[in-house]
């Protein structure tokens, strides 16, 4: 277990980056802030703070499908130096390799080991910690439907910056962080995690009803169907101790409920305005791709396909971590694969980097509802579901909470492991 100063250094440690993360980004409203640069970089000085904590929980076995995964990231860079396609796009896009290393490569590097860290505390001390999380990412949520509703003059010259002047984007909610992808993937991932907090029901459907109004006001459809499916499971794993009706029906949770919403009922609208122009471009879009079955989500994505099969014929063993992802599409790069997160995987690190990547993850989700952690299970699994059609593993903060999640996942499972072995008998 860690001391009482580890454990405060820890929290700090955690709550600091994503904090820090979240004050830059909503300052960029008025001014550029760099909020990638500035948690990147508290990464860094945490990472070194913490390394004797940290070290003596990561390097345990139950980690090696990490290191599996994160070995194949870290040859991959090796493409920068001898794949000469890669070469000369980097040479010719300096910030590329700094990009890809914030994004991609720092943040699993400091918040799985943090999370196998967290594994070590009290059980009061980290689930204090994780319901921490659970209310940035809850308050960040309620800003940005306040910053959608009101539409104050310098967060509609910052959208408009952000979208480059699209008019038809302003009627998704994009909160302080200028991305509807990214808004809709923290509702639909906070939503069973908000579920099990060890909080009055009423707090926690009140919590619960906050990330369905954000994922509705998002319009991403892979947060809907993630967000949807969350619900039913929880509703499904709660009946069996009957605990979800009663909490429902409780007259605080059905006034908190009810007034969810009205809210939502209302917002929508009192915005229908902002709404018009993205539902004419869904129908515009959905009508020249001919898409009218309830696989929307994959038939759309049958481009990036092709173009996987294109890229892994040209190179099998992947082009190096980051050439696929969205750092190289908003350069423009003809083979970046930005909305499938297995595609852009399999296409940076080859098969051997998927195959340990959904090792992993299907692992952490396993051992999560095998140690008593279903809440956290059914995250990941909000995770998993939205990789398909978007790159959720590669956001700012999305990212953060993942690599957390899943370290906490493995360390529980591994410690539990070893307690049970070590038992007499």
């Amino acid at each position: 277990m860690l001391d009482r100063v580890q454990t405060r250094t820890l929290t700090l440690s955690v709550m600091t980056v994503l904090l820090l993360f979240h004050l830059a980004a909503f300052a960029c409203i008025w001014h550029e802030a760099r909020p990638g640069m500035l948690s990147s970089a508290a990464m860094i000085v945490f990472l070194f703070l913490n390394l004797p904590i940290l070290a003596k929980h990561f390097l345990r076995q139950y980690n090696f499908l990490f290191w599996l995964f994160y070995g194949c990231l870290v040859l991959s860079l090796l493409h920068y130096l001898f794949n000469r396609e890669v070469s000369v796009y980097v040479s010719a896009h300096k910030g590329t390799l700094m990009t890809v290393f914030s994004y991609l490569i720092l943040p699993p590097l400091f918040f799985y080991p943090v999370g196998n860290a967290v594994a070590a505390m009290t059980e009061e001390r980290w689930r204090a910690l994780l319901e921490k999380v659970v209310f940035v990412s809850v308050g960040c949520i309620v800003t940005g439907i306040l910053l959608y509703v009101t539409m104050i003059p310098a967060y509609v010259d910052y959208l408009f910056n952000t979208f480059q002047n699209s008019r038809s984007l302003l009627g998704r909610m994009s909160g302080y962080l200028g991305n509807s992808m990214l808004m809709g993937v923290i509702c639909s991932t906070t939503l069973p995690l908000a579920f099990g907090l060890k909080r009055r029901f009423w707090v926690r459907a009140l919590l619960m009803a906050v990330c369905l109004m954000g994922s509705i006001l998002t319009l991403q459809r892979g947060s809907w169907a993630a967000s949807a499916m969350m619900l039913l499971f929880l509703m499904g794993h709660s009946l069996r101790h009957r605990t979800f009706l009663k909490g429902l029906f409780r007259p605080k949770s059905l006034a908190m409920v009810g007034l969810a919403i009205a809210l939502l009922g209302g917002t929508l609208l009192a915005n229908f305005d902002k709404l018009d122009p993205v539902f004419t471009f869904m129908n515009h879009a959905m009508l020249n791709q001919n898409i009218t079955s309830s696989t929307a989500l994959f038939s759309e994505r049958q481009s990036q396909w092709a173009r996987i099969e294109g890229n892994l014929g040209d190179y099998p063993m992947g082009m190096g971590i980051g050439m696929l992802s969205h750092v190289t599409a908003l350069q423009g790069y003809r083979r970046a694969i930005p909305d499938g997160n297995y595609l852009r995987i399999l296409g940076e690190l080859g098969p051997l980097g998927l195959i340990a990547f959904l090792g992993m993850l299907v692992g952490g989700i396993l051992l999560a509802f095998r140690t008593g952690l279903p809440y956290v299970g059914f995250a990941l699994l909000a995770y998993a579901a939205q990789a398909v059609g978007t790159n959720v593993f590669d956001f700012y903060y999305a990212s953060f909470v993942f690599w957390l999640l899943l370290g906490f996942v493995y360390a529980r499972a591994g410690r539990r492991a070893t307690a049970s072995r070590s038992m007499p008998g």
